[in-house]
């Protein structure tokens, strides 16, 4: 399919291109949205900087009078790869969480444009979402229930939450508080956009809290180190992703030794009183 697929419109004034980044995990395509406003097109998250993908978004930003800006939800390259030609082309701002100022290589401190919790961005609100990566913003069209949201949500599967900068228990929180605004659909960094998104929410938060009793169940009072760990709790995952699996299943300890129910040890991690059946 070369490096990008055909632009599809998924919401009001909102086109997709699902881009092959170079650094994507697992290589999967990355989700490119170009939102139009009155001002010109906001590429949010351009994945890719082949020329084929630049070529596929100008084409689309051509149809909407032009770049207005570009907007990173998060710190991982297989989303801001395509934000240098982009900008040396048409300059402009480069919207971004505070945290991420400065990160993006051969972008001047003077390009960016941090985004903070309420910020208003054509129509959108900003929401800062830790979990994923402590520098993740969210953007919410409350007018049309429509969420835009980056790795918070997957299209497909799950998403990898991956200490120090993933946080399962921050992750949860920004879940929940996802679900309370009760989005219609939800627009993700990678797969197809969701339309059931209250269900999806609740079934994602489910699915980590039954991952959580799963950890709980493999720990007992032999220390245990996260890789000999994966294959007790994993057990619905192929053996060619336990590697990935690793990352979360320490964000779940870590989250659970910090409410007491899992004990750290240098050979490994064992259950705590507190996690064991009375």
């Amino acid at each position: 399919m070369g490096d990008f697929i055909r632009p599809e419109p998924v919401a009001a004034g909102v086109v997709r291109l699902s881009l092959l980044s170079r650094v994507a995990l697992l290589g999967e395509p990355t989700n490119t949205y170009i939102m139009a406003t009155l001002l010109g097109g906001i590429v949010v998250d351009p994945a890719s900087h082949s020329p084929e993908a630049i070529e596929a978004v100008e084409g689309i930003l051509q149809e909407v009078g032009g770049l207005a800006g570009i907007l990173v939800t998060h710190g991982h390259a297989d989303h801001w790869e395509g934000v240098v030609p982009l900008w040396e082309r048409y300059g402009g701002w480069v919207a971004v969480h505070p945290r991420l100022v400065g990160r993006i290589p051969d972008i001047p401190e003077a390009a960016y444009r941090p985004l903070r919790e309420g910020d208003l961005l054509a129509g959108w609100t900003v929401l800062e979402t830790p979990g994923h990566t402590r520098d993740h913003i969210v953007l919410w069209r409350k007018s049309d229930g429509v969420m835009l949201v980056g790795d918070v949500v997957a299209g497909i599967g799950t998403t990898v939450i991956s200490p120090p900068e993933g946080d399962m228990a921050a992750y949860l929180e920004t879940l929940h508080r996802l679900k309370a605004l009760r989005p219609r659909a939800l627009l993700p960094g990678h797969g197809p956009p969701i339309s059931d998104a209250v269900t999806a929410l609740e079934a994602l938060i489910q699915h980590r809290l039954e991952r959580e009793q799963a950890v709980l169940a493999a720990l007992d009072d032999v220390p245990r180190s996260v890789r000999e760990l994966v294959p007790r709790v994993y057990t619905d995952v192929p053996e060619e992703r336990w590697g990935l699996a690793e990352h979360s299943l320490l964000a779940h300890l870590i989250k659970l030794e910090a409410e007491g129910r899992a004990l750290r040890h240098p050979l490994g991690w064992t259950a705590s009183r507190l996690s064991r059946p009375n």
